[in-house]
């Protein structure tokens, strides 16, 4: 998902990560534990995304420097 300067993407083994879109450099990354199958989505500046354990997540999109904090929805 690009957002911004930035792409944003997970993966099966539960890492949600940040690159710069103009290099592929890596700005940050955050693990949780449990499978991310679904594509992340990004709506009023939050990022979106679930995961296998039935939980969805969301957390603040930055456009300087984005730092990953994931929280669950309840």
């Amino acid at each position: 998902m690009i957002g911004g300067d930035y792409v944003y993407f997970t993966t099966l083994e539960g890492k949600l990560g940040v690159l710069k879109l103009a290099t592929g450099a890596s700005v940050s990354t955050k693990m949780i534990d449990t499978t991310i199958k679904s594509s992340p989505a990004i709506s009023n500046g939050r990022l979106y995304f679930g995961s296998d354990d039935g939980i969805f997540y969301a957390l603040e999109k930055g456009d300087a420097s984005p730092e990953l904090g994931v929280d669950p929805l309840e």
